[in-house]
């Protein structure tokens, strides 16, 4: 009879913990996925304005901004016709140009 009990209290404590911690465990998955940024919470860099990147390759490619398209379905500029340059070339080369900014854009 005695050992019964004791299997009795035993499954009991065992059954006991293992409520805690499954319980446990799945509030902290809750809580991991409440602190995971939302879309709102990110922040977007700006983009470079399409006027300021036709102004930069006119500076420092001595061409008229009347010589320079943009291209939005291509994302592309286009200078006197004939060469081309991506949208996400002229922003590296944009934001690497310090001198350029410090003497125009300030």
């Amino acid at each position: 009879m005695k050992t019964l009990t004791l299997k009795k209290n035993y499954l009991f404590k065992t059954l006991f913990v293992l409520i805690i911690v499954i319980s446990a465990s799945s509030c902290k998955k809750k809580d991991i996925i409440e602190t995971l940024p939302t879309v709102k919470d990110l922040k977007v860099v700006p983009s470079i304005s399409t006027e300021s990147l036709i102004k930069f390759l006119s500076i420092t490619l001595d061409v008229k901004k009347s010589e320079i398209a943009f291209n939005p379905i291509d994302d592309e500029f286009i200078i006197r016709g004939q060469l081309k340059f991506t949208r996400n070339e002229i922003e590296s080369n944009y934001k690497n140009a310090n001198v350029y900014q410090a003497i125009n854009e300030n």
